[in-house]
């Protein structure tokens, strides 16, 4: 039960952040602004991260095999990622496709808004159940060797074709390894949990996150950098929650609402919910306080709609499932 609850609260920690950033990217002045800053530096890793230490405690792979794995996997992601790409293709263009090419066209993986997530994952997993079977195969410092191989690859890809968000991708892929890595490693997960490690973890993300991002301005030694920041901040991030919902007891209210919110992850994070039209913006006299107290207000009463329409949902099965893959 304890590490089912401080999953939840990570989760839960992990969704906020996702909603909070998508709330002041558009109504503030995008990624120059602060904050959003600091959060893309590091929200999407966090949950590729919880989504690499959940899996290694709950595939099942050697009681149901690898074939129910991946149904299991394409159901609870692929399903939702269908569904409401075409239903946030349908609302933006206010009509239905006419041809093969305008229905496929939302299922677009990269990019498509936010549920981009949702497909990667699924190849994340599908290059786990490979990593998992080569790793058995595999002792000491060779089972290294099994993670960087994939990671090598987006690189070489994204550098080979310039598409860079394939080195996003590896430091995605990185997360999610640190997080499988995490969960079968005892030895290492000793090593983490340490104090003097948690408190050097926490220097260096402030340090990390005062210089992110630096201007690029087409340099290739700052775009490398920058990269190297994001990796920083990714796995700091994820060491430094791992580390205090482990050791640190929330107050009963904190503690709760980051636990519904984990269980309910998917539901906050793909459904769509507008309560401020995506053109407004904060007038130029609030100060950064101020915009930040409102913004995590507003974000906590999306999450909250959200959270409501999930606990309606899932009192129809088979809506639940059309929407969200949850039977």
């Amino acid at each position: 039960m304890q590490r089912l609850e401080y999953k939840d609260e990570m989760q839960g920690l992990a969704i906020f952040l996702v909603v909070l950033a998508h709330f002041l990217g558009p109504h503030t002045y995008g990624n120059s602004y602060p904050l959003v800053e600091i959060i893309s530096s590091c929200h999407m890793s966090f949950f590729f991260f919880l989504s690499g230490y959940i899996n290694q405690k709950t595939n099942h792979i050697k009681d149901r095999g690898s074939l129910h794995y991946l149904k299991k996997k394409a159901q609870t992601l692929l399903i939702p990622f269908c569904f409401w790409s075409y239903v946030y293709s349908l609302f933006l263009s206010g009509k239905l496709p006419t041809d093969v090419e305008g229905w496929l066209e939302p299922l677009n993986i990269f990019p498509n808004m936010h549920l981009w997530f949702l497909p990667v994952l699924f190849v994340f997993f599908i290059i786990y159940l490979l990593i998992s079977t080569m790793r058995n195969f595999c002792t000491g410092g060779s089972r290294m060797v099994c993670y960087s191989i994939p990671v090598l690859t987006f690189i070489a890809a994204g550098l080979g074709t310039h598409q860079y968000h394939l080195i996003i991708y590896a430091i995605y892929l990185s997360s999610f390894f640190l997080g499988d890595y995490l969960s079968w490693n005892e030895r290492f997960r000793t090593y983490i949990m340490k104090d003097v490690l948690f408190g050097i973890v926490a220097v260096v993300l402030f340090i990390a996150w005062k210089i992110f991002p630096l201007s690029a301005n087409g340099v290739a030694w700052r775009s490398m950098i920058n990269i190297i920041l994001t990796l920083i901040c990714s796995f700091g991030m994820s060491i430094f929650c791992y580390n205090f919902f482990r050791k640190v007891t929330l107050p009963t209210f904190f503690k709760r609402c980051l636990q519904e919110m984990g269980k309910m992850s998917l539901v906050i994070y793909v459904t769509p919910f507008v309560l401020i039209p995506s053109s407004f913006h904060f007038p130029e006299t609030f100060n950064e306080t101020l915009i930040n107290v409102i913004s995590i207000i507003m974000s906590s009463a999306y999450v909250f709609l959200r959270y409501l329409w999930g606990m309606f949902i899932y009192q129809i099965p088979i809506v639940r499932f059309i929407m969200y893959g949850r039977k």
